[in-house]
């Protein structure tokens, strides 16, 4: 039932409809109500053509990607020469997993990664994926509820001074608390009306109910039409692709609290 989540560097592609979209809305043009483009990074930018000046459109955070949920933490960047790339974000994806994203292109060279937590003990990790703007790695043995620092090398920005080396890069993630609900994904299918909601963990329900409203406070009539131990499928026709909403979950937990609680989260009506 529940959907698989895609990687981070998965998550980067953008329609060609979207990014059309973009250009048109950018210089005034009457476009798709409501459709967006999203580039790596968050950023989403007009490149020059035919000697035209580049535009920047936009700066887009959009933390609900996979999820929306994930601890979204501190991205300053503790770096060891001037040239060094800045830490746009950082997400903890669960199960040891960690997305850092840069701010603008990278170049590698056999890059590592070390993580410590407060008591500077350090923990195996591991790179999983990298590209030009981004790195994930997986790290064993963190506990729940921690902060830990992590610090990347061989690592470089790929327009910095010419003559730069690779050097490293430091930043910070915190895991969620054991207790707490973790939501991995939310996906919204606007062909079937579906909300999809991926939780990262175990959780249990008693008598739930959901609401839907956009910014506005508007409220849209929502059912949950499935629910089990690590998701749950919410009907809710008619929201507009690209913006932003809050659904509200009572009658959960995660399955090691004491309590039922009532879960909020903002999403984006989009298919991650």
């Amino acid at each position: 039932m529940g959907t698989a989540r895609k990687s981070g560097l998965q998550r980067k592609a953008v329609s060609t409809e979207c990014f059309l979209h973009s250009i048109e809305t950018a210089c005034g043009k009457t476009g798709q109500a409501g459709c967006r483009g999203w580039l790596p990074g968050g950023r989403l930018q007009l490149r020059a053509f035919a000697g035209f000046q580049a535009v920047q459109v936009a700066q887009f955070q959009h933390k609900q990607h996979k999820g929306g949920t994930k601890a979204a933490l501190s991205a300053a960047a503790a770096t060891t020469n001037t040239t060094s790339p800045q830490i746009e974000k950082v997400e903890y994806d669960g199960n040891g997993k960690v997305e850092v994203d840069f701010v603008g292109k990278v170049s590698w060279e056999n890059p590592k990664v070390t993580v410590k937590d407060g008591a500077g003990k350090t923990y195996a990790a591991r790179v999983t994926d990298r590209d030009s703007d981004e790195l994930d790695f997986k790290v064993s043995g963190i506990a729940a509820g921690k902060s830990y620092t992590y610090t990347i090398s061989g690592i470089k920005a790929r327009y910095g001074k010419a003559d730069a080396g690779y050097g490293s890069v430091s930043g910070k993630f915190s895991t969620p608390k054991a207790s707490a609900i973790v939501v991995e994904s939310i996906e919204y299918d606007r062909d079937d009306g579906e909300l999809n909601i991926d939780f990262l963990g175990w959780v249990q329900y008693q008598n739930p109910t959901v609401t839907v409203t956009d910014s506005a406070g508007n409220n849209y009539p929502a059912s949950i039409r499935e629910w089990d131990s690590d998701d749950m499928e919410i009907y809710v026709p008619g929201l507009v692709y690209g913006q932003q909403y809050t659904v509200k979950v009572s009658g959960i937990k995660n399955r090691s609290a004491g309590s039922y609680t009532t879960l909020t989260k903002t999403f984006y009506a989009w298919d991650d």
